[in-house]
């Protein structure tokens, strides 16, 4: 036995009520309060190669609070029965796995997207934005890690994490949502007396800035993560050396510059206008 026991001691031990019986092979000290990460740990324990998944792994990598239910995922060909504990049948690569202590869990990335098969589009906004704004993750490889889960193209969620990455995937542009939200933003922030689409003239070539404040010579570019790629940066380069060459000072901005808890704008236009920082 792992415990050192034989199966002798630990009927004895279980007669005397000192050791309780939880599963077949399981066994615990009687007693003591059963934790949520007890109860996670013994339905990984409870069908080989099982991790913890879903609302569980998301409570393990500590970006939920504990789940009533567990969950692990199996392999297809496997089945798991157990009473508190709710088993999803799927594939999960190597790369789809980690561990947190002694937990075998699913990939970050891989959690984001079974939670969405939980969530709604508010609750897994608020889990995941967090996530991308600081750099644990990427759209691209939330994208990859759908495309990975083959034994399920129509995959319930995988339409909600999609609507959840739209407004990663896209860039500003002028008149869409995300330029309004980013122009009440810099409002409410004490930076208003811009202009959109400021015309600037360079050696006959014309640019036109998203937003600009003329005075100050301080412009802000939109620009998407998704969508900004290697053969736009020859142009993106050219244009930007042009118009720092007439004085003006310029930023990128995407997106996640407007997620809750971002700060890198307001700090960079703090040091442009600091007498308007707010």
């Amino acid at each position: 036995m792992h415990c050192g026991l034989t199966r002798h001691q630990l009927r004895t031990l279980v007669s005397q009520g000192i050791v309780e019986r939880r599963r077949p092979g399981l066994y615990r000290v009687s007693g003591a309060a059963l934790s949520p990460e007890q109860r996670i740990m013994e339905g990984v324990l409870a069908a080989p190669g099982a991790v913890a998944s879903h609302e569980s792994a998301g409570f393990v990598l500590g970006l939920i609070p504990a789940p009533s239910q567990v969950h692990v995922t199996v392999a297809p060909t496997r089945r798991l029965r157990l009473d508190g504990v709710t088993a999803h049948r799927s594939p999960v690569p190597k790369s789809h796995r980690a561990h947190v202590g002694p937990f075998p869990v699913t990939s970050l990335a891989r959690t984001v997207v079974d939670l969405a098969t939980m969530s709604d589009l508010d609750r897994l906004a608020e889990i995941m934005d967090p996530l991308l704004v600081d750099g644990r993750l990427t759209p691209r490889r939330l994208v990859r890690v759908i495309d990975e889960i083959v034994d399920a193209p129509g995959r319930n969620g995988t339409a909600l994490l999609k609507a959840a990455l739209d407004v990663w995937a896209k860039p500003i542009k002028p008149g869409s949502p995300a330029e309004v939200r980013l122009l009440r933003r810099l409002t409410e922030h004490g930076y208003d007396g811009f202009v959109t689409q400021q015309r600037v003239t360079v050696e006959g070539s014309t640019y036109f800035l998203d937003v600009a404040w003329p005075e100050e010579l301080v412009s802000l570019e939109y620009t998407g993560k998704l969508h900004h790629g290697p053969r736009r940066w020859a142009n993106d380069e050219r244009r930007t050396a042009d118009i720092e060459s007439v004085g003006w000072r310029s930023r990128e901005v995407d997106v996640a510059d407007l997620a809750p808890g971002s700060t890198s704008l307001w700090t960079w236009l703090a040091k442009k206008f600091i007498s308007r920082a707010a």
